[in-house]
């Protein structure tokens, strides 16, 4: 036994010494202390949910969580984040539907380090397990660092709150039984989303953009339980054979959030629905100004920088569609506006024009008959689609006045007959 409390010391030094820029370069294997459960006390092991605070970033909308696992005899105190890459290639196979994630350990200084250099605050919340039960949570979340990133990525079911979730009730003897659930967990994905992004309009907005009608689904209401409403569920939740709650005590703050200046007219016109609303009105000056006054330049502007945004959400959202497995975007509403055969078509016909912004208007027009009763159409979308389709009808008007290739044809057994 005391050789091999040496090893575990001289391995867990060895750990701690490893450098690293981010808890998820860390990927050491914290073996977990070796000892008889008759030779603990209950604090011979700590186990501890740590929850981050959620950022701007699409990828941390919900915030983050890890488990926090400490044997002070031994020194030992680490980290187990179920991390995937954030990288370019990381973001690639995630809109790819290919992001594998997995388990990583790292020094819990290493971790806080980095969340507070990140101006995220980390909240502490202790695990109130048996010795034994912390023993088999370390040793499983051992097993799962030797699986490495062996997970899909899922971001409606399989992500940090889901993994950390099924680690911890791996352990326990009994089912959860839960008091008081969060409002949004009775709803939809897409419920959940708009709950938690209200803080991060432009996060909201990819969100919406990319999620089609699949985020409609209600699905398990534990995969809906993010970092954030996670402590206070379980805090009330008990273990259904011996009335225990699973979370004991209070929180404790380990780094703060950084401070965020209060909302200005600024701030407020900076969201999507800000933007988009002056973007309408500027189109409508120059589209005025464009037929009344003569005005070139600033049309020409105004319809290549629409044509840029068209081109981009069309090319992406068609790849989700048609190339990719990444959930709830097998279809897309905005797809039926948002595609590349229109340019496709203006490409090789350009005396198509007329035809080709007609059918646009048409679609563009009938998702905003339908926003307010489809889950996935909003307000920015459809001031975006606006501004796009008054520039269409102005384009069509031109078009028809100068075109002069344009005509439409008849079979022979259609034409007017001569009296």
């Amino acid at each position: 036994m005391l050789l091999t409390l040496l090893l575990l010391a001289f391995n867990a030094d060895k750990a701690v010494s490893k450098p690293a820029d981010s808890p998820d370069t860390m990927e050491t294997q914290a073996s977990s202390p070796v000892d008889t459960t008759a030779m603990m006390s209950n604090d011979y092991i700590t186990a501890s949910l740590l929850v981050v605070s959620p950022s701007a970033e699409p990828y941390s909308l919900f915030g983050h969580c890890a488990l926090r696992l400490q044997c002070p005899d031994h020194k030992m105190d680490y980290c187990f984040t179920f991390e995937t890459p954030t990288d370019a290639k990381g973001l690639y196979n995630f809109f790819r539907g290919k992001a594998m994630g997995g388990f990583a350990a790292a020094p819990t200084k290493a971790y806080l380090d980095y969340y507070r250099h990140a101006g995220r605050g980390v909240s502490q919340h202790q695990l109130n397990l048996t010795p034994q039960e912390k023993l088999m949570l370390w040793q499983q979340a051992d097993k799962e660092i030797v699986r490495g990133d062996s997970y899909r990525y899922n971001y409606l079911h399989t992500q940090c709150a889901s993994m950390v979730i099924d680690l911890i009730t791996s352990v326990l003897p009994a089912p959860v039984g839960y008091k008081q659930l969060p409002a949004q967990t009775d709803g939809s994905f897409r419920d959940q989303m708009l709950t938690e992004s209200v803080p991060y309009p432009w996060s909201r907005f990819f969100w919406q953009t990319i999620m089609g009608p699949a985020g409609d689904e209600t699905g398990p209401f534990e995969h809906k339980l993010t970092p954030s409403t996670l402590p206070e569920v379980w805090r009330q939740a008990t273990l259904s054979d011996d009335n225990r709650h699973i979370i004991s005590g209070d929180a404790e703050t380990l780094t703060t959030t950084a401070s965020v200046s209060s909302a200005t007219i600024w701030t407020r016109l900076l969201t999507p629905t800000g933007v988009f609303s002056l973007l309408l009105i500027l189109v409508v000056v120059i589209t005025f100004g464009q037929w009344k006054w003569g005005w070139r330049c600033l049309p020409l502007f105004t319809d290549s920088l629409l044509l840029a945004i068209y081109t981009i959400l069309a090319l992406g959202l068609t790849a989700l569609v048609l190339l990719s497995d990444l959930e709830a975007t097998q279809w897309n509403w905005y797809l039926l506006v948002f595609n590349p055969l229109p340019l496709l078509l203006w490409a090789v016909r350009r005396n198509w024009l007329p035809v080709i912004c007609a059918a646009l208007l048409v679609a563009i027009l009938s998702l905003l008959i339908l926003t307010p009763f489809v889950a996935q159409l909003d307000l920015p979308h459809a001031l975006l689609m606006a501004t796009i389709g008054i520039r269409t009808a102005s384009s069509c008007k031109e078009s028809l006045i100068t075109n002069k290739e344009f005509t439409i044809t008849f079979p022979k057994t259609l034409k007017p007959q001569k009296a």
